[in-house]
């Protein structure tokens, strides 16, 4: 399956997601919250189309010491998570992870202040939240954001994405809606024709309701 971009596969998730009978009946109960950057677009077309308030998550990949481009987990707000194999295989010491750790705390201090300024996400407490990203490689974001909305003490979490490595598993959502499943996955931009990285400006008129998908 390949889409043709970010907006068509949000589109796709909306037409699979209005017909699940427990999202119609408790639709005044949900949210949505999109994984920045790439799930903007794919989330904000998923929750026009089922109208629903539709907020920013920030999660930030914890990259390895030596390659910041190998995800070696995640961290969302107060919360991380740890790929312990991965570093098992890259003898990662203790030191080394808790400097990247700290290290991408900040970068996501930084993105809060980018694009959520001043505004909050409502209480996620009895909610039922919609996760949504353009696609999952490692799944550390999407375990991560998992872990924090447990937290939050949401009702339900929804997993929401277009495409995922076949052995991924979503294990401790209350359900996931994934349109494919591939075995010979390499990146999330392999199943989409345009996969461009989003720019501040893209980012920021999605949560601002400006039309541009």
């Amino acid at each position: 399956m390949i889409f043709k971009d970010r907006a068509e596969a949000g589109k796709r998730l909306a037409e699979t997601l209005a017909k699940d009978k427990d999202i119609l009946k408790e639709r005044k109960n949900i949210i949505v919250l999109s994984l920045l950057r790439g799930g903007a677009i794919v989330s904000y077309q998923l929750a026009k189309k089922l109208s629903l308030p539709h907020f920013p998550l920030v999660v930030k990949k914890i990259g390895a010491p030596f390659n910041e481009e190998l995800a070696i987990g995640a961290v969302c707000n107060n919360e991380y998570f740890l790929d312990n194999n991965l570093m098992k295989r890259l003898s990662l010491d203790k030191d080394e992870i808790g400097n990247q750790i700290k290290k991408t705390k900040q970068k996501q201090k930084e993105y809060l202040k980018k694009f959520m300024g001043r505004k909050k996400t409502p209480s996620l407490k009895n909610k039922i939240v919609i996760l949504v990203d353009d696609g999952i490689a490692t799944g550390a974001s999407a375990m991560v954001a998992l872990k924090y909305l447990k937290k939050q003490k949401a009702k339900k979490i929804i997993l929401a994405i277009p495409v995922a490595p076949t052995d991924f598993n979503p294990s401790g959502f209350d359900k996931a809606f994934i349109l494919h499943k591939d075995s010979w996955f390499n990146a999330v931009s392999q199943f989409y024709q345009e996969f461009s990285q989003l720019s501040d400006e893209e980012v920021r008129c999605v949560f601002s309701s400006k039309e541009r998908w």
